[in-house]
């Protein structure tokens, strides 16, 4: 390493300057976090208290590693691990400057008496959600929230509960109603597709809402300022291209082409270049002139936007011999040739082509017009349902903080009050903030004035913003760089150094990006210019070389395969060609790091099976969906089963599980002559199963004996329950291995989730939720990380693979409103609105516009994406795309595709490696090899359940330890303790849903009228009440302050759950047991701690914790065999006592001697 100092070592002493305020633009491996937590650590010395800074983040996972990073930090510091401070590099600079920082801040937590490594909480580093719930639940009158309202990840129930009020309207006597059946009436009278498609803008209510004002002008006055705003975005298009054409150039392009449209005109032609008839000069910028250059792009460019090699008839030079004609033919194709490096101008002239005419007709004006009244009444119907619910989605909660905080003209009293405690804000990956979020962001900082001891900090990427899907706009970074925010001084910072890749990568990202990123930044665009970086990592003498850098794999296919890549030789091609590549990386280095990186998960699926052919292990981050688990997919036939025993297709799928395993010949004899029949009645007719084999007969007979009992309890029991009940009956674990267990234990969970008795359960609510999860990745020691871009951010690896490259995206859906915003000041004006087109009827041209619009935004976003995935690199990177060849040419990717974004740049070596091929096939022509026979697996057919060990009899509860055994050493005894463990327990898991980052102490006095009604629902005297509160309420303010306590709830653990139902045979009894927490650390560690809510008032705490751990020893040792009988995992069992912030642990040892 040739300095110690990154070149842009002043830049980043600048950003700790805690007197002003900055956005810093930090590339892809330039540190920074890093530099984010050393000007936290630089504020928390400055200030009074702690609580004065607030830290934001987008993720809980990233808010848990700054708030680790800024721990661990200050422990070095204090010599808490001196050790590995001594082991660090003298001359680290980085680190230098982190420990000199945090030096300063020890003193200042000394000198204060902050006591941060006992109350980490007074910390404030937390996620943007959790900061908008803190405010809002503040001022839950003001926000219109409630004070009980919980964040749901999954509302789409509630979104459809609105949907279907807003549908009703039809029928009833609202204001609404007429605007409700003009709407219907669009789409042709589809009320599902209706209620659908409302349900789609509700979710994305965030990105519209603001725009839509219902009332403030008749509807005569709205249709003139919008069709006004069209027209003011076509001018302004039509005068960027004006000023893209050549001056030198301007009059002989108007004379070329208005002897074209001359001839058209003469001729009748229909073309719609016959609209430069009589041209002599350019013309204006105006609206009017739409039409004029419309014709213009028709002379010069193709359908497919490019300059025209020939002019023929069609383009108003007639093949004649008339010397007149020739000239100016020549004079044409000579103007073109002038043109051909005119990027920019053909751009734009093929973007007019699409402008439309800046007016509704009225029958689009009529939907659009009802689309601006129901909208709004949507979101008022979601709105109740989400307080009849006591439920709210993540945008609620941030409307609601904005609403808490009022406006600069009208600031409530808690915006003020915020006003005086935070001094100091800093905002991480602050690329990704939506409208929303930013107006808060906007709100909190309303009034600071330069100088005033306020500052503000952001930080991110710009090139690194690929959440346009989750509402980010990256417009709003590169504004706050450019005009800094309101009337704060916000400087702009760029960091260069690149801590992360190896030099080559880094100057091949260098040489690449701005060739495919757009030439300078366009907020409203959504247009990001490259930034290069220099690379701080110099290779290591002896480090692996070869295969390092970056490598571009060209595959060619024939001009008859699908365009967008999807033959499937072709397919399996690039698969063996990742195996392989994965195969040497691993042989040249076995503990080199490997990820796999693709656009769609879809793009795995001829990889996956080579990968396992080839006996290579992957572990998927969110890959395969939990629904089509086989054996999640069983358990939902069985589910369907049950819960609707007509529905004959999820009883053919029972009856072919695993644990029954009957062939389809038996199948269509049972079912074949009786297509109305029940299959359970079929089960049960002697005469029907005559004509089934012997082995079927016996299987069915099985599957009856479980099946029709479990029919007849429907509704009795909870869902859960009866579904599991009747799998482990059918044989269902038999039929799964150890890693599906995880799975299967994912579904009942989901089951839990649901909490609907088992005769009130929706089936397709049920598969649509599991479709939303994912499989659990739970291979260890995995070769090869897999998983899509998007995931992959904030991640890096030895060696990225990105194969599919040619292959598009997914294309957008129609939404019942399109919508761009333009630039300007106001956030409600310079909107362009459009409704969507009737489903019989073409896209209007105003829609199709702005459809347009929102795709140049996407295709920007690829661009980024790309970026993203490339960075990820520190070794080497490899490149897979396939292309078609014509005539020995190669013929560019389809438009959408990740290899149509880098094709300027790398389109050469697909033409390099063409001409090397020779006269070799096409890589796409191998044979795919026979398609393997189906294997049935199943259970023999006259399995049974393996028997209890003969001295086997059921253990019920953990039975209260016996009074007489042991000294009471609790000041409380009895029912009011046990009832106050029972609240505290609940409260413990339901902070962990969360983390304990989510909560204080101001959200446990909003939970306090909860706990107080427990505690009276468990039957609490009323005059033991406001003590029994009073010890929930300390219990909890002792685990948030405690940093284990804290550890504990942290909900980003691996497998992490609160109350685990367990059940299983311990020594010969049946044994069924709850874990209050259980979870695997960031070591591989499985944990499972109990709570003991119990307080000692004597001297000797230890020896209170001592005893305790030996009384409830053998409780969490039989936890423990349980456990270990389906994690193979270590296991180290735990004791913690809130009340007293006590902790006792050890290790789990098996039978064998194992850990």
């Amino acid at each position: 390493m040739g300095s110690t100092r990154p070149d842009d070592y002043q830049v980043r002493e600048a950003a700790l300057d805690a007197s002003r305020s900055f956005v810093v633009q930090a590339p892809a491996g330039s540190g920074k976090t890093g530099l984010l937590i050393q000007r936290y650590l630089r504020l928390l010395a400055t200030v009074e208290h702690p609580e004065e800074i607030i830290a934001i983040t987008f993720t809980r996972k990233a808010a848990a590693e700054m708030r680790d990073r800024v721990l661990d930090a200050l422990a070095m510091a204090a010599g808490s691990v001196a050790e590995e401070c001594g082991d660090a590099p003298a001359e680290d600079s980085h680190t230098d400057t982190t420990l000199a920082l945090a030096r300063a801040v020890v003193e200042r937590d000394v000198h204060r008496g902050w006591s941060l490594n006992a109350q980490p909480a007074r910390m404030r580093i937390l996620t943007i959600d959790a900061l908008c719930r803190d405010i809002a639940t503040q001022m839950p009158w003001l926000s219109r929230l409630g004070g009980d309202a919980q964040i749901s990840d999954d509302v789409s129930p509630l979104y459809r509960q609105a949907a279907r009020d807003v549908v009703a309207m039809l029928h009833e006597d609202v204001p609404w109603s007429e605007q409700v059946a003009t709407l219907v009436s669009h789409l042709d009278g589809d009320l599902g597709r209706f209620e659908r498609m409302l349900v789609e803008m509700l979710s994305r209510r965030d990105q519209w809402l603001r725009y839509l004002l219902p009332g403030r002008v008749d509807p005569r006055r709205r249709r003139a300022e919008l069709e006004a705003e069209l027209a003011r975005a076509v001018a302004d298009e039509l005068a960027a291209l004006r000023t893209a054409v050549p001056p030198q150039l301007a009059g002989e392009l108007a004379a070329v082409c208005g002897y074209a449209g001359d001839t058209l005109l003469a001729n009748g032609s229909a073309s719609s270049a016959s609209a430069c008839a009589g041209l002599e000069e350019l013309p204006g910028a105006g609206a009017t002139e739409r039409r004029r250059w419309q014709g213009i792009a028709a002379v010069l460019l193709t359908k497919d936007g490019k300059w025209r090699k020939t002019l023929t008839r069609r383009d108003g030079f007639p093949a004649d011999k008339q010397p007149r004609l020739q000239e100016m033919r020549a004079r044409g194709l000579a103007l073109l040739a002038k043109l051909a490096s005119a990027f920019s101008l053909r751009e734009r002239l093929h973007a007019a082509v699409r402008l439309p005419e800046p007016a509704y007709t009225d029958g689009q004006w009529r939907v659009l017009d009802a689309l601006l009244e129901i909208l709004p009444v949507a979101t008022a119907c979601l709105r109740v349902v989400f307080a009849e619910r006591g439920q709210v989605d993540y945008s609620e909660i941030t409307n609601a903080a904005r609403q808490a905080l009022g406006d600069e003209q009208a600031p409530t009293d808690l915006a003020l009050a915020l006003d005086y405690r935070i001094r100091h804000l800093l905002v991480d990956e602050f690329q990704d903030t939506s409208h929303s979020h930013f107006s808060l962001l906007s709100q909190l900082t309303a009034g600071w004035m330069p100088g005033d001891g306020r500052t503000l900090f952001l930080v991110g990427d710009p090139m690194q913003s690929i959440y346009r899907f989750r509402e980010a706009d990256v417009g709003l970074f590169l504004d706050v760089a450019e005009h800094g925010l309101a009337e704060l001084d916000v400087e702009s910072l760029r960091l260069r150094a690149n801590f992360r890749s190896q030099p080559d990568i880094v100057a091949w990202v260098n040489g690449v990006f701005p060739q495919v990123m757009p030439p300078e930044n366009d907020a409203v665009a959504g247009a990001v210019s490259y930034t290069p970086s220099t690379a701080f990592v110099v290779s290591a003498e002896g480090e692996p070389g070869d295969g390092c850098g970056v490598q571009v794999h060209a595959q060619f296919k024939g001009s008859g395969d699908d365009e967008d890549g999807e033959s499937s030789s072709e397919r399996d091609a690039e698969a063996r060609r990742v195996t392989a590549l994965i195969a040497a990386a691993r042989a040249e280095d076995a503990g080199v790091s490997i990820a796999l990186l693709v656009r769609n998960r879809t793009h795995l699926q001829a990889i996956l099976p080579r990968l396992r052919e080839a006996g290579i292990r992957y572990r998927g981050v969110d890959i395969e969906p939990l629904a089509e688990v086989s054996a999640v997919e069983d358990l939902l036939a069985l589910t369907r089963a049950l819960l609707h025993p007509a529905d004959r297709t999820a009883w053919l799928a029972l009856l072919r599980a695993p644990w029954c395993g009957m062939t389809l010949a038996d199948l269509h004899v049972l079912v074949a002559d009786a297509p109305d029949t029940p299959i359970i009645d079929l089960l049960e007719s002697t005469e029907a199963c005559k004509g089934l084999s012997d082995d079927a007969r016996v299987r069915g007979a099985r599957a009856l004996s479980v099946l029709g009992p479990a029919v007849r309890e429907r509704g009795r029991r909870r869902l859960r329950r009866w579904v599991e009940g009747a799998w482990v009956a059918l044989g269902g674990p038999a039929c799964v291995d150890a890693a599906a267990f995880a799975n299967v234990d994912a579904f009942f969970t989901l089951l839990d989730g649901m909490d609907l008795a088992a005769g009130r359960a929706d089936a397709d609510e049920l598969a649509r939720r599991a479709a939303q999860l994912y499989a659990v990745a739970n291979v260890e020691d995995a070769d090869v990380e897999i998983m899509t871009m998007h995931k992959a951010k904030g991640l890096e690896f030895d060696v990225v693979i990105v194969p599919g490259l040619d292959r598009g995206g997914r294309s957008d859906d129609r939404h019942l409103l399109a919508w761009t915003k333009r630039a300007g000041e106001s956030e409600d004006a310079n909107i362009l609105l459009a409704p969507i087109p009737a489903p019989a009827e073409e896209a209007p041209p105003i829609y199709d516009y702005l459809r347009a619009l929102e795709a140049d935004k996407d295709l920007h976003e690829q661009t980024r994406l790309l970026y993203v995935a490339a960075t990820r690199a520190r070794r080497a990177l490899h490149l897979l795309g396939s292309v078609a060849v014509d005539d020995e040419s190669v013929r560019e990717p389809v438009r959408n595709s990740l290899l149509r974004r880098l094709w300027p740049a790398i389109g050469g070596a697909f033409e390099e490696a063409l001409a090397a091929r020779g006269d070799a096939p096409p890589t796409g022509d191998t044979a795919m090899p026979p398609a393997p026979g189906v294997l049935l697996r199943r259970l023999p057919a006259h399995w049974c359940p393996p028997s209890a060990p003969l001295a086997a009899k059921t253990r019920g509860p953990e039975p209260e330890a016996d009074p007489a055994a042991a000294t009471v050493e609790f000041d409380w005894a009895g029912e009011t303790a046990r009832h106050v463990g029972t609240v505290i327990h609940r409260a413990l898991m339901e902070i962990s849903r969360e983390g304990a980052n989510a909560w204080d102490s101001a959200r446990l006095a909003i939970r306090r009228g909860a706990w107080q009604a427990m505690l009276t629902n468990l039957g609490i005297p009323e005059q033991e009440l406001p003590a029994a509160l009073s010890r929930v309420e300390e219990a909890l303010d002792r685990v948030l302050a405690d940093t284990r306590g804290r550890w504990l709830l942290e909900p980003g653990h691996e497998a992490a759950r609160s109350e685990l139902a367990l059940s299983g045979v311990d020594a010969d009894v049946l044994t069924n047991v709850i874990i209050d927490r259980s979870f695997v650390d960031a070591d591989g560690i499985r944990w499972i701690v109990d709570y003991k809510s119990g307080r000692h008032e004597g001297g000797d705490t230890q020896a209170f914790l001592d005893r305790e751990q030996q009384r409830y020893r053998e409780q969490l040792e039989r936890y423990g065999r349980l456990m270990s009988a389906m994690d193979p995992r270590p296991i180290r069992l735990g004791l913690y006592f809130p009340a007293v912030g006590g902790w006792r642990e050890w290790a789990f040892v098996a039978a064998n001697g194992a850990p």
